[in-house]
């Protein structure tokens, strides 16, 4: 059994750019984030879980998802903008690392190339910066067909799944 000594040096470089990869993007995504106050959209979704979180009754949005753990995030911790913002970013956060389901038709190079653009692009950063479900919704069903391709269905069912519970954007 022996191994070749130039795998692993290869394996750490690629495991190092992927770890500032995901520091770059996990930093442009969480930056300021509550600094900016929500538009209307936003606060109409954040009023939703605040009302949930009191305990009170109200309308509730087709996102159930994001109002979900928005809710849970308000009980636990102040209402805030940061808040409100928090599970978008984290989705957002997670879509840096799409391109490692689909390695195997991509190649090695390719994926760490895509999850490098993933990172830097702005519209996936706004799109994870916005109070709503809309980065749940992608993540997983862009998650929910990369584990269907690697014959995993129990992670693609709970990925489509939150896809689903992500709403109808």
């Amino acid at each position: 059994m022996s191994q070749n000594p130039s795998s692993k040096p290869q394996f750490l470089m690629e495991t190092i750019i992927y770890s500032v990869i995901i520091l770059i993007g996990v930093g442009l995504r969480f930056a300021l984030l509550g600094h900016h106050p929500l538009n209307d959209g936003e606060a109409s979704l954040a009023l939703q879980a605040l009302a949930l979180s009191r305990g009170e009754e109200t309308v509730l949005s087709g996102e159930p998802g994001f109002l979900s753990l928005t809710t849970v995030s308000f009980f636990i911790f102040s209402p805030s903008e940061f808040w409100a913002r928090f599970w978008p970013a984290v989705f957002g956060a997670c879509a840096i690392l799409l391109p490692l389901l689909y390695r195997a038709q991509l190649g090695r190079i390719v994926s760490l190339v895509l999850a490098g653009f993933i990172a830097l692009d702005p519209v996936l950063i706004g799109v994870s910066r916005t109070a709503d479900g809309s980065s749940m919704a992608l993540v997983g069903l862009l998650a929910g067909i990369g584990f269907f391709l690697l014959r995993k269905p129990s992670l693609a069912g709970i990925s489509l799944g939150i896809a689903l519970s992500g709403g109808q954007s």
